[in-house]
């Protein structure tokens, strides 16, 4: 059971209605219906959910080439293949959002690990992982001063492994007091394998996000992916206030 108080004016001009979680209910995400469930401080609130637009951007094609090449190599698999991913999955349950373990089927095992293996553009993987996930970066600080197009990324240890590369996600946040953003953070791209500290991620970002200007906040979330697996590790966040940008 859960209770409604019905309607909030949202911050960004949308309906909103809080909610009180009852007994029988204990976290709410995602969509159901026409409506959207989510939480921020102030706790769990419901949106109407808005009809999406349809997407042409180059990023979107690019997932849904991806996607579509996964989803053809899948369909070249022998039965054994299958079965062995089958047998992958059931053994290595995800955790969703709320912290619930979900065990995919062997098709979805596949096209998860190998989503990723087509966009750092890396081969696609017919056998199933047979090494654990990467470990996560230890630290990661991005610099807030951006000078002739250059915004350096540090991260320890100094330099991964010659198999493994970065995904780095990341917002451009023009609002100081929008700390928010997971709705925001988009895929920007994959460094190259065995990439050492530091880096220069200004022309991905700009390419994916847009014009970067002084006063923007900049989000980054960044895991390591390895291309032997297609699994990637735990991600590490920073972010930091852009000034002293020089053209």
């Amino acid at each position: 059971m859960l209770w409604v108080t019905w309607p909030l004016w949202g911050p960004e001009g949308k309906d909103l209605a809080k909610v009180t979680l009852g007994p029988m209910v204990g976290e709410a995400s995602g969509k159901l219906g026409g409506m959207v469930f989510s939480h921020n401080r102030g706790g769990t609130y419901v949106r109407r959910r808005a009809k999406p637009v349809v997407v042409t951007s180059s990023a979107a094609e690019a997932t849904k080439a991806s996607f579509g090449a996964v989803s053809n190599a899948w369909a070249g698999l022998s039965q054994l293949l299958r079965d062995a991913w089958k047998t992958w999955a059931a053994n290595n349950p995800r955790v969703d959002r709320l912290g619930n373990k979900i065990t995919l089927d062997g098709h979805a095992a596949f096209v998860w690990c190998n989503s990723r293996q087509v966009a750092a553009g890396d081969s696609v993987l017919s056998l199933p992982p047979t090494v654990n996930a990467p470990d996560a970066l230890s630290t990661l600080t991005l610099a807030g001063a951006a000078v002739s197009s250059a915004l350096m990324v540090n991260f320890t240890p100094s330099q991964v492994a010659s198999s493994q590369r970065l995904q780095i996600k990341a917002a451009i946040e023009a609002s100081p007091g929008r700390n928010y953003v997971e709705d925001k953070l988009r895929v920007i791209g994959y460094t190259s394998a065995g990439l050492a500290s530091q880096i220069n991620i200004m022309t991905m970002l700009q390419a994916r996000l847009g014009t970067v200007q002084n006063g923007d906040t900049v989000h980054l979330r960044v895991a390591t992916y390895d291309g032997r697996s297609g699994l990637s590790s735990m991600p590490l966040s920073t972010a930091a206030l852009i000034s002293g940008l020089v053209p």
